[in-house]
């Protein structure tokens, strides 16, 4: 706490933790409230992690229902790649897979609410089909989930504190409804510390409203990191390739780790800026290229077919 006083005044500190570490924080706060309580420490649920739990979820959803055959076929992921979309071994490898699900889902979606010709709107039709086929009924839930996927991640990436918000009050439900212990009981806990934010601490809830939720590490657009994938990130800066072993069993090696790791993080990327600098500097996202959008439109539109 007096690091973030030296730093930055008297903003309240916030601590980034995953989900058994959170239960650990709050039940701190519940007790110790005059010392450790909201008004006095913010405690994030790391995003990240939040990401990754609900691509875990899809997983749950959409096994045995053949997606994974169809990301074979469509040459999207490898045999055995395809299986690890279901576990979540890779997430950017998985967050894509399920980008051009969604995309292909919606196409066919749009397509067969033309060709329906109904008078209804699409919001009455989709609930008709939903009631008259169990077939459109599962798939139609599997594209909301996948979408409120996209959306949560498309908050992140945009530092869009307000959408982050409902992302989570969308998740929620779905935690329950799929048998997700840990995260149906903590989530709303931590929705509800982020809703009541501006009253309890209105300067974070401020810097939040303007992204700083997440970490901006380069001026690409639509690439925003969340705080734990960033602290990931600058750890396997600082181990390179020999690792770090023992640093919870020594607390002075932890120490050392805690204080110098960021700083070494920060010169290491000061000497790539400086002495590796890359041709290329456009604040594009990768995704703007035409290649990679014709190389995704074949596969949403081998997935469609």
């Amino acid at each position: 706490m007096s690091s973030v006083h030296v730093l930055n005044g008297d903003q309240s500190p916030v601590i980034a933790v995953d989900q058994p570490l959170f239960a650990l924080c709050k039940l701190i706060q519940w007790n110790w409230p005059q010392k450790y309580g909201e008004d006095k420490f913010v405690v994030m649920f790391v995003a990240f992690h939040i990401e990754q739990a609900w691509l875990r979820l899809l997983g749950k959803w959409m096994q045995g229902c053949g997606w994974t055959d169809i990301m074979v076929e469509c040459d999207i992921a490898t045999a055995g790649v395809a299986e690890s979309l279901l576990s979540v071994s890779h997430v950017t490898r998985t967050c894509h897979a399920h980008e051009v699900t969604a995309a292909a889902l919606h196409m066919l979606l749009m397509s067969a609410y033309s060709n329906a010709h109904s008078p209804d709107n699409f919001d009455a039709w989709c609930a008709q089909r939903c009631a008259d086929s169990v077939q459109f009924h599962y798939w139609f839930l599997c594209f909301k989930l996948q979408m409120i996927l996209l959306v949560f991640v498309g908050s992140i990436r945009e530092g869009n504190f307000d959408v982050f918000i409902e992302a989570l009050k969308q998740m929620i439900p779905r935690f329950f409804a799929m048998d997700s212990v840990h995260y149906s009981r903590w989530l709303p806990i931590h929705l509800k510390d982020m809703l009541e934010l501006e009253t309890c601490n209105p300067v974070v809830h401020h810097h939040f409203r303007e992204g700083c939720f997440v970490v901006h590490k380069t001026n690409h657009k639509f690439s925003a990191l969340s705080l734990d994938q960033a602290h990931e990130e600058n750890n396997a800066i600082v181990k390179g390739t020999g690792g770090a072993v023992g640093l919870l069993t020594d607390a002075s090696a932890l120490r050392r780790w805690l204080v110098s790791g960021p700083e070494v993080s920060r010169i290491v990327s000061d000497f790539e800026h400086d002495f590796m600098r890359q041709t290329n500097t456009s604040d594009k996202h990768h995704e703007q290229y035409s290649s990679y959008q014709q190389r995704e439109l074949h596969e949403i539109q081998s997935v469609r077919q």
